[in-house]
């Protein structure tokens, strides 16, 4: 069965508000277009990055 995106979210920085976005530019080996990530300011820069994180549903509600 494919997997079906819920949501997107990114933060222009560490420890501001994520925003919700209906649609987003991925950008091959950055990450997602305004993410602090792909602009290279996010808390674990250089130290265990990844460039997009993905959460199932379902443990979501797990931890919920």
């Amino acid at each position: 069965m494919p997997a079906i995106i819920e949501h997107i979210y990114v933060a222009a920085s560490g420890g501001t508000v994520m925003r919700e976005c209906a649609e987003i530019q991925a950008l091959a080996g950055r990450g997602l277009e305004g993410d602090r990530y792909c602009e290279r300011r996010g808390y674990w820069t250089n130290v265990d990055e990844c460039q997009v994180t993905l959460i199932a549903a379902e443990d979501l509600d797990a931890i919920a």
